[in-house]
């Protein structure tokens, strides 16, 4: 439980860096790293807006996103460390209210098509890159599902390693 939370808070911090671009020095993985204070977080329900769902700094994202790497040292190689998806697609999305405005993202844990296709269907996979996905889904006030014009939902998730971006995205921690 304690790796699921802290996995999904991991890659929820990898789709926040997607839509934002800040640089900042890493606060260090070790043991000593200061955890920054953060405000506290409240949920109010699921029906309109997440009270919680506000920016973090990027220390605490890492000291979050170390905890993880170290979680799975020695499977960093097949574990999912992050998972990219186009800005512009999820903008077009976000911006489109013809079907209703989008007041959260639901973001859901699934297998691959190419994972279940070869067998895996209803198997656990750990965490293991190719294996795993993230569906993103907006829904409004009233915790209705708002699909885009093709009444479809995203997927097409890109899972790293396996296809990590370039440059200072390709690195564990935000920089």
């Amino acid at each position: 439980m304690k790796k699921t939370v802290t996995f999904l808070a991991a890659t929820s911090i990898s789709l926040f860096a997607i839509l934002s671009c800040n640089k900042k020095n890493d606060p260090g993985t070790g043991s000593n790293a200061v955890i920054p204070q953060q405000p506290e977080m409240k949920f109010y329900g699921f029906g309109g807006s997440l009270g919680g769902s506000q920016p973090i700094t990027i220390d605490t994202a890492n000291v979050m996103i170390s905890s993880y790497l170290q979680s799975i040292q020695g499977n960093t190689d097949t574990d999912v460390q992050s998972f990219s998806i186009s800005a512009d697609s999820l903008r077009q999305y976000l911006n489109d209210t013809s079907r209703g405005k989008i007041a959260n993202l639901k973001i859901v844990f699934a297998h691959t098509m190419n994972y279940i296709n070869s067998g895996g269907r209803g198997k656990y996979a750990g965490y293991r890159s190719g294996a795993l996905t993230l569906i993103v889904v907006g829904y409004d006030a009233n915790g209705n599902y708002i699909y885009n014009a093709q009444n479809e939902v995203y997927d097409h998730m890109v899972p790293c390693p396996t296809s990590c971006p370039n440059g200072p995205a390709g690195n564990g921690l935000l920089q």
